[in-house]
């Protein structure tokens, strides 16, 4: 019998990922994506690293930003700022508009790395995302028209 201060229903998850290893393998990558997700909810961030690591290495984008979030979560046993930019820079040259803006934030406080920066906000705010297009208004506000790079 489960001790009672231990919520039973969010045990489940994990059951349903230790279940299906040999029937996700033949899933597509959203469905892979999805148990991922279900165990990063579920606190079984080891199935969630490895997961999503199979997926990114094969190339897939929205895994490549979610690892390389994961990879910055200071919380976790798995933090690495390395791994991090590794995989947010490598979902952001092949196109992923929230990688791109990740890896700008990761960016924007380190020297030497402004410019790069901005680039990766501007690649982001083309692609439509409100808070880089934001971040590029407060920089240009506090830094002026020094804020942005030469072209």
């Amino acid at each position: 019998m489960l001790n009672s201060g231990i919520n039973r229903f969010r045990l489940i998850p994990l059951f349903i990922i230790a279940a299906l290893p040999g029937y996700c393998s033949y899933q597509g990558s959203e469905s892979q994506l999805e148990l991922a997700s279900i165990a990063t909810t579920a606190g079984n961030y080891d199935a969630a690293f490895s997961r999503l690591r199979q997926l990114a290495t094969a190339g897939e984008l929205e895994a490549q930003f979610r690892l390389g979030d994961l990879y910055a979560t200071e919380s976790l046993p798995q933090y690495s700022p390395q791994e991090s930019l590794k995989w947010l820079q490598l979902a952001a040259e092949g196109g992923h508009a929230e990688a791109q803006y990740h890896l700008a934030l990761t960016l924007l406080p380190k020297k030497g790395e402004n410019n790069s920066a901005i680039r990766w906000l501007t690649r982001a705010a083309d692609q439509g995302v409100i808070a880089a297009k934001e971040q590029l208004k407060r920089l240009t506000r506090s830094q002026g028209d020094n804020a942005l790079p030469a072209e």
